[in-house]
């Protein structure tokens, strides 16, 4: 087995832009923004900002924006972007958020789709989705505490999880479709001091 460990961190005032000279041209297969394998971690300190673009496919599978199998973190006033026409972050564990600001769209999918939880602590985060998915989904869990979530989708739930949604002192405008949920937890949904 290797040795060798694996991560991007970008702080001070880093900045990575991950762009396709022309994301709406379909290629033959899926091509992504950033992808980050062997479980890279990918954090974003001070003020880093991180701009990640996938491109459109005539293929079975739309390229993603962000695409990782370990934690994502941003902190402090970090930024975070990324647009796609598959997902535009997906991560196999956790995102985490202590600070920072999250802007992420997405044509045909989840505009966040992380496999375990979402914690947000005095972060500010806008996701929309355009296709048939949840704009935010975390099948392990979402704690917003003390942040701003703005969460859009036309033909989904706007926030969703199979785990229990907790939403603490902060300001959530969630816009589902219609017939779906603006708000939606198999697990139970727990508001307070929240707008």
């Amino acid at each position: 087995t290797s040795k060798v460990s694996h991560s991007l961190l970008l702080k001070d005032n880093a900045k990575l832009r991950c762009l396709q000279a022309d994301a709406a041209n379909q290629s033959d297969y899926a091509v992504d923004g950033l992808s980050a394998s062997f479980g890279a971690t990918i954090k974003l300190q001070d003020s880093a900002y991180l701009e990640a673009q996938g491109r459109d496919s005539s293929g079975g599978y739309f390229g993603f924006g962000i695409i990782s199998n370990a934690d994502i973190t941003v902190e402090d006033d970090a930024t975070l972007k990324a647009t796609a026409y598959g997902a535009a972050v997906y991560t196999e564990t956790d995102f985490i958020m202590n600070g920072g600001n999250l802007d992420v769209s997405s044509e045909y999918s989840n505009a966040l789709w992380i496999d375990k939880s979402f914690k947000a602590n005095g972060a500010y985060i806008e996701a929309k989705a355009f296709g048939e998915y949840s704009a935010v989904y975390a099948a392990g869990g979402v704690t917003v505490e003390n942040s701003t979530l703005k969460s859009n989708t036309p033909n989904g739930n706007a926030l969703s999880s199979s785990g229990a949604i907790k939403l603490t002192n902060s300001l959530v405008k969630a816009v589902g479709g219609d017939g779906w949920y603006s708000i939606y937890s198999s697990a139970g949904v727990n508001v307070s001091g929240s707008w």
